[in-house]
């Protein structure tokens, strides 16, 4: 008789990630609950639109058996080099926010002229616009950020720049229908597919991204609570690409388009991604700390930001609390 899948609960995400990572030896029971506090009990579960077994091995490990492959800096950094030249990839199994963690080591490879790029399979504290908490299960999909030297450009044009990049790349992995929705939301069919988070520090700015590769709307984590459904690149193309390959040619389509707005050559760019936009003449609300703006878009912009029929004033992303489509006043 087959054996029940249990869902993965969110608690078991950081232990799920380690073990992948540790390959087929696993790693000591005791190591683990030291690291992490508590073990999720030997047994089959489900993520990721797979099933995968935390296994008991002999001399007291655990190991993690028939899940997806872990992410590979080594494999991401291969297919990289051949189009980035000096580029420094870190993959975690485990960390806080790949944007802290990129803002904390920004500095270093600004010196040294490298293209910083830390990948996690799942992050315990990864956020999204005004603190919200975004989910990082592990396997499911690319939570990774990218240090931005390009000091004399505007946070929201940085983040243009790199919805262009993983726009071309979701493209390229078979999402022909991936379109940008302001300020920061990445969308395929309407529903949420991933989201972009610039923040900078001293030295250039932090470029996250959380793209949903694998599994359906049910297995993400709040997926009820979401503003729009969540939906992932395997729904789209009908198959989950490579995720290795699909970090490589993300982080070096969104370099390659920075670099050509930072150098003055990037109108093709900026205008991909009003062409992208997929607000543009539908009703939404603004909401705007204490008030709230409808109307029906009649304009975005990378720099100015999003004007209403109904309004001529324009609205900049860090001005907005949320976008909702479709509502009345």
């Amino acid at each position: 008789m087959a054996t029940a899948l249990q869902m993965c609960s969110r608690e078991w995400y950081p232990v799920v990630a380690f073990l992948a990572h540790c390959g087929a030896e696993g790693a000591p029971a005791g190591a683990v609950r030291d690291r992490f506090g508590s073990l999720p009990p030997p047994g089959a579960y489900a993520l990721a639109g797979a099933g995968f077994t935390i296994e008991e091995a002999s001399g007291g490990r655990l190991r993690l058996a028939g899940a997806p492959p872990p992410l590979a800096a080594g494999a991401v950094r291969a297919l990289l080099s051949r189009e980035i030249d000096s580029v420094d990839v870190r993959v975690f199994p485990v960390l806080d926010s790949t944007n802290e963690y990129v803002l904390s080591a920004g500095g270093a490879a600004a010196a040294s002229n490298v293209e910083l790029i830390v990948a996690a399979e799942t992050q315990t504290r990864g956020r999204g616009r005004w603190g919200r908490a975004w989910a990082s299960p592990p396997f499911m999909g690319l939570w990774f950020s990218w240090w931005c030297r390009a000091r004399a450009l505007p946070p929201q044009i940085v983040a243009a720049a790199a919805g262009v990049g993983v726009l071309r790349a979701m493209r390229g992995a078979g999402a022909a229908d991936a379109r940008l929705r302001w300020p920061n939301d990445i969308c395929i069919g309407g529903g949420k597919a991933g989201g972009i988070l610039v923040e900078c520090g001293p030295g250039g700015c932090a470029v996250g991204v959380g793209l949903n590769v694998r599994g359906d709307a049910a297995e993400y984590v709040d997926a009820d609570r979401a503003p729009c459904r969540p939906v992932s690149i395997a729904q789209a193309a009908g198959m989950a690409p490579e995720r290795d390959a699909l970090l490589a040619r993300a982080c070096a389509e969104i370099v390659r388009a920075a670099r050509a707005v930072a150098r003055g050559d990037g109108a093709a760019v900026l205008d991909a991604w009003r062409d992208a936009q997929d607000l543009r003449g539908k009703r939404v609300c603004l909401r705007i700390k204490d008030r709230v703006r409808a109307g029906c878009v009649r304009e975005v912009d990378p720099a100015r930001g999003i004007r209403l029929d109904e309004h001529a004033e324009w609205f900049m992303p860090h001005a907005v609390v949320r976008v909702e489509e479709g509502c009345e006043r």
